[in-house]
C-alpha cells in the first residue's frame, strides 16, 4: 500500500529526520476510524509511520491545530472545550512546532467542502481563515525553512460541479530549494522535491 510504505512521513523517518502531523481530531473521529478501521490519507499515512496522531490534549497544549484552523467546529457542534483562537495565533502556534521537526505538515480540507457543496459563500467563509493563517506564516517563517503549498486535486475554483475537477493545482514553494519543484508534475514530485530539502 502506498500511503503505508512510501508516505513522505515514512521515507522522512528512513532519512532519520522527525516528521510531524499538526492536524488533531477530536474523540468522535478515532471512535469512528477504529471501529470501521477507516482513516483518511493523511492520518493513515502518520499511523502507518508510527506517528503520534494529535487529539484534544494536543490541542490544548497548543501543539496541534483542528481541521478548520480557528477551533470553532469543536465548540460548538462537538461541544468540546478549547479556547477559540485566531488564525493567526494558529498560524504562530505551528511556526511554534517548527524548530523541534524536519517536517511539518497541515491539512486544510474545508476548501474540498466548500468545493462539494458548490456554495460561493462556504467557499468565502473558509478561505478567510486561510488567508490570515498563510500570510501570517509567510512573514514570519524562519529564513532557513521552506514552506511548500499544494492540493491534491482541484474543485473550489469551479463551483458548478460537485465532483473534483482535473484541473492543474497551485504549487507554492518559499524559501531555500525552490529549484528542487522546479520540473514537479505531480504530489509524487512534490514528496520528491521535500526529501530532497531534508537531505
Amino acid at each position: 500500500h502506498l500511503l503505508k510504505e512510501q508516505s513522505v512521513f515514512q521515507a522522512a523517518k528512513e532519512e532519520g529526520k522527525k516528521p510531524y502531523f499538526m492536524n488533531a481530531y477530536p474523540p468522535i473521529f478515532f471512535e469512528h476510524a477504529n471501529r470501521r478501521n477507516r482513516w483518511s490519507c493523511t492520518t493513515l499515512m502518520t499511523k502507518s509511520a508510527e506517528m503520534h496522531l494529535n487529539s484534544t490534549d494536543d490541542i490544548l497544549a497548543e501543539k496541534a491545530l483542528t481541521a478548520e484552523i480557528v477551533q470553532n467546529a469543536w465548540r460548538e457542534r462537538l461541544d468540546i472545550n478549547i479556547p477559540k483562537i485566531t488564525a493567526t495565533d494558529a498560524a504562530k502556534r505551528l511556526l511554534n512546532i517548527v524548530p523541534d521537526h524536519d517536517l511539518v505538515l497541515y491539512e486544510y480540507y474545508l476548501t474540498d467542502k466548500a468545493g462539494h457543496n458548490k456554495s460561493i459563500d462556504d467557499a468565502r467563509r473558509v478561505l478567510q481563515p486561510l488567508d490570515e493563517f498563510l500570510l501570517h506564516i509567510i512573514k514570519h517563517k524562519r529564513s532557513g525553512d521552506v514552506l511548500v503549498i499544494t492540493s491534491d486535486h482541484g474543485n473550489l475554483e469551479d463551483l458548478s460541479v460537485k465532483t473534483h475537477t482535473r484541473n492543474e493545482v497551485p504549487l507554492f514553494v518559499m524559501g531555500e530549494g525552490i529549484e528542487h519543484f522546479n520540473d514537479v508534475e505531480s504530489l509524487v514530485g512534490v514528496k520528491d522535491g521535500i526529501l530532497k530539502i531534508l537531505k
